[in-house]
């Protein structure tokens, strides 16, 4: 893996490669990123089952990526709540995690307007999700996320993201590969 990609990984996606995130979002260049498609398929090869890097949309010259641990986006999507949110805004009443994503790319590829019912598959809260797309009540903090209620949990929830992050940046720079810590968390 380059060192520049390993790098970006860690920055945007190292909550959801520790563990303690369902999923990360990430949007790159492709421009920036000339082997990115082989660098993705490389880390699928090795960590799949457990971790998965999901070509969700390639367009513009850029390319969205999702970031995840199998069993957190699981415990996050296929609870009866997020499901049911999803059923509601069209996605299929599957319990299949790679049924949905499916749905997801779908949505990306052919709607109008982003789907931010993503949130629930990279873990926001739901409450934050619904309140998010309604519009019907005043955002208290934007951090990882809008947050709309609960802003103390939310801020714990959101240093311990960044505490996550700076710790595998600081890991990498004392000589850590990316690919290796993620190998002893298998």
């Amino acid at each position: 893996m380059s060192k520049k990609f390993e790098h970006t990984l860690a920055f945007h996606c190292g909550p959801a490669i520790l563990g303690i995130k369902a999923s990360n979002l990430i949007n790159l260049s492709l421009a920036d990123y000339p082997n990115i498609l082989d660098e993705i398929k490389h880390l699928n090869k090795i960590f799949n089952p457990y971790y998965y890097f999901m070509v969700l949309s390639k367009k513009n010259g850029r390319i969205l990526i999702l970031v995840f641990q199998l069993e957190a986006l699981k415990k996050a999507v296929l609870n009866t709540d997020s499901l049911n949110f999803l059923v509601e805004n069209g996605y299929p009443s599957k319990k299949n995690i790679f049924t949905l994503i499916k749905y997801l790319k779908k949505r990306l590829a052919t709607s109008c307007d982003f789907p931010h019912e993503i949130g629930v598959f990279l873990g926001y809260d739901l409450d934050d999700t619904i309140a998010f797309l309604n519009k019907d009540k005043k955002c208290l903090y934007t951090g990882y996320w809008k947050v709309y209620s609960d802003l103390e949990k939310k801020l714990q929830t959101f240093l311990m993201f960044t505490n996550c992050r700076n710790n595998l940046l600081e890991m990498l720079s004392k000589g850590f590969s990316l690919e290796g810590i993620m190998e002893r968390m298998i």
